[in-house]
């Protein structure tokens, strides 16, 4: 009788559903590179916490600390289809969370200068929105949309606020039942609408954003910042092999993407690049 051979991330899967135990191990010993090895390199100093639900919301989130724990509500309604599987959409929350670990780990990038490019990278998305609503006023209408400022006039302000999310989300909406994004469902553009809601307040999101409060100068001070969801989710999308998310990535925050993705092992130019070859060779 063959034993199992013992793997680094055992005492993850120990705390997990048991009937979702092998296929997290399957995707993770599927993954690709550099994912798979900043995964392998990093998750044995990460724990799961806790499987039922994050202080007793219930509500699907997850959180991790700087001790590298990390809850997660494996109650989490809805599945997506990635390659030849249909998964748990909570799946993608576990490496999302993971992530977080690794950017903890590795630290691979400087915050201020990724939250740069996602911030020129919305501007450029809400600019283009704004000129459908009002081209004279564009500059202004975006401009507002990222500070929460007042032109003046409080309900017209108001009325251009809600304009810009509602075509954000017609636009983001649109892009779901487009060929394998219309799979991912709620899930398909996820990261990005918090992205985009962590820049402007939650004033231009689709269905996701954390609360407010979560973006608040005083988070920022925390260490908080779209910087870190954006690592954490593209982690999670390169484990699991989200391409179609991965691509409205590179579509709606194509300067912060080249930022964190760009690069190889010979030439590690991204943030994850740089993290892979961290921990493979010590160097950043």
């Amino acid at each position: 009788m063959q034993t199992k051979s013992k793997k680094p991330y055992d005492h993850i899967l120990a705390k997990l559903p048991q009937q979702h135990a092998e296929v997290i191990a399957e995707i993770i010993e599927e993954a690709q590179d550099p994912y798979k090895t900043l995964f392998m390199q990093c998750c044995k100093r990460i724990r799961v916490l806790g499987i039922k639900g994050v202080l007793g919301t219930g509500k699907g989130r997850a959180m991790s600390l700087p001790v590298l724990g990390l809850w997660i509500d494996a109650d989490l309604k809805g599945e997506i289809s990635v390659g030849d599987r249909v998964i748990p959409t909570w799946y993608s929350v576990l490496f999302h969370e993971i992530g977080h670990g690794v950017d903890y780990i590795t630290r691979p990038y400087r915050a201020a200068q990724v939250n740069d490019a996602i911030q020129k990278d919305v501007k450029t998305t809400l600019l283009r929105l704004a000129k459908d609503i009002d081209s004279s006023r564009a500059q202004q209408i975006a401009d507002l949309t990222i500070s929460g400022g007042d032109n003046g006039d409080k309900e017209l302000t108001e009325e251009w606020m809600k304009q810009i999310k509602t075509s954000f989300k017609k636009e983001t909406s649109a892009a779901k039942g487009k060929g394998t994004a219309r799979q991912f469902g709620y899930y398909a553009t996820s990261g990005i609408s918090d992205i985009f809601g962590g820049v402007t307040g939650n004033r231009c999101m689709d269905t996701h954003s954390h609360p407010k409060i979560y973006w608040s100068w005083f988070m920022r001070l925390l260490g908080i910042s779209p910087a870190l969801e954006m690592f954490a989710e593209t982690f999670s999308d390169g484990m699991l092999g989200f391409k179609a998310r991965s691509q409205l990535q590179q579509t709606y925050l194509p300067s912060a993407d080249k930022l964190l993705t760009d690069g190889s092992v010979k030439d590690p130019q991204g943030a994850i690049w740089k993290a892979y070859n961290k921990v493979t060779k010590g160097k950043n």
